[in-house]
Protein backbone atom coordinates (compact mmCIF):
# COMPACT_ATOMS: atom_id res chain seq x y z
CA UNK A 1 0.00 0.00 0.00
CA UNK A 2 2.74 2.42 0.57
CA UNK A 3 4.50 1.61 -3.02
CA UNK A 4 1.01 2.72 -4.07
CA UNK A 5 0.82 5.76 -2.33
CA UNK A 6 4.56 6.67 -3.09
CA UNK A 7 4.20 5.86 -6.72
CA UNK A 8 0.81 7.04 -7.89
CA UNK A 9 -0.55 9.11 -5.61
CA UNK A 10 -2.39 11.92 -7.51
CA UNK A 11 -3.43 8.76 -9.52
CA UNK A 12 -5.42 7.15 -7.13
CA UNK A 13 -9.15 7.85 -6.85
CA UNK A 14 -9.91 7.92 -2.83
CA UNK A 15 -14.04 7.99 -3.42
CA UNK A 16 -15.72 4.38 -2.60
CA UNK A 17 -19.02 3.72 -4.18
CA UNK A 18 -20.52 1.38 -1.46
CA UNK A 19 -22.82 -1.48 -2.19
CA UNK A 20 -26.28 -0.65 -2.10
CA UNK A 21 -29.79 -2.23 -2.83
CA UNK A 22 -30.69 1.20 -4.70
CA UNK A 23 -28.55 0.45 -7.53
CA UNK A 24 -30.41 -3.14 -8.49
CA UNK A 25 -33.80 -1.10 -7.62
CA UNK A 26 -33.13 1.52 -10.02
CA UNK A 27 -32.16 -0.79 -12.90
CA UNK A 28 -35.31 -2.50 -12.45
CA UNK A 29 -37.30 0.00 -13.16
CA UNK A 30 -35.30 1.73 -15.68
CA UNK A 31 -34.72 4.62 -14.36
CA UNK A 32 -31.81 6.67 -13.06
CA UNK A 33 -30.64 7.09 -9.33
CA UNK A 34 -31.15 10.83 -9.55
CA UNK A 35 -34.53 10.57 -10.26
CA UNK A 36 -35.62 10.58 -7.03
CA UNK A 37 -35.82 13.29 -4.77
CA UNK A 38 -34.81 10.55 -1.77
CA UNK A 39 -31.13 11.22 -0.62
CA UNK A 40 -29.14 8.12 -0.30
CA UNK A 41 -25.70 6.86 0.24
CA UNK A 42 -26.13 5.65 -3.71
CA UNK A 43 -26.57 9.12 -4.86
CA UNK A 44 -23.95 10.58 -2.33
CA UNK A 45 -21.49 7.92 -3.29
CA UNK A 46 -21.63 8.29 -7.24
CA UNK A 47 -21.87 12.27 -6.23
CA UNK A 48 -18.81 12.28 -4.84
CA UNK A 49 -16.93 9.64 -7.27
CA UNK A 50 -18.10 11.74 -10.32
CA UNK A 51 -16.59 15.61 -8.49
CA UNK A 52 -13.75 13.67 -7.70
CA UNK A 53 -13.24 12.55 -11.56
CA UNK A 54 -14.08 15.98 -12.79
CA UNK A 55 -12.51 17.58 -10.45
CA UNK A 56 -14.92 19.80 -9.13
CA UNK A 57 -15.75 20.84 -5.48
CA UNK A 58 -13.58 19.41 -2.73
CA UNK A 59 -11.52 17.10 -4.51
CA UNK A 60 -10.38 20.36 -6.45
CA UNK A 61 -9.62 22.56 -3.56
CA UNK A 62 -7.76 19.60 -1.72
CA UNK A 63 -5.52 18.37 -5.40
CA UNK A 64 -4.61 22.43 -5.25
CA UNK A 65 -3.50 22.71 -1.37
CA UNK A 66 -2.25 19.20 -1.08
CA UNK A 67 -4.81 18.29 1.31
CA UNK A 68 -6.88 15.29 1.65
CA UNK A 69 -10.34 15.42 0.89
CA UNK A 70 -11.22 15.68 4.87
CA UNK A 71 -8.60 19.19 4.74
CA UNK A 72 -6.00 17.54 6.53
CA UNK A 73 -2.59 17.89 5.64
CA UNK A 74 -1.75 14.87 3.25
CA UNK A 75 0.95 12.51 5.54
CA UNK A 76 4.40 11.87 3.55
CA UNK A 77 4.50 8.25 2.62
CA UNK A 78 8.45 7.05 2.99
CA UNK A 79 9.64 4.84 0.26
CA UNK A 80 11.42 1.87 1.39
CA UNK A 81 13.56 -0.49 -0.81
Amino acid sequence: MRFLLASYDKNLIRSVVRKSQEFENVLTKGISIFDTLQNTTAKEDVDLLTRELIGVGEFALAQKSGKDTLGTEKAKVTQYS
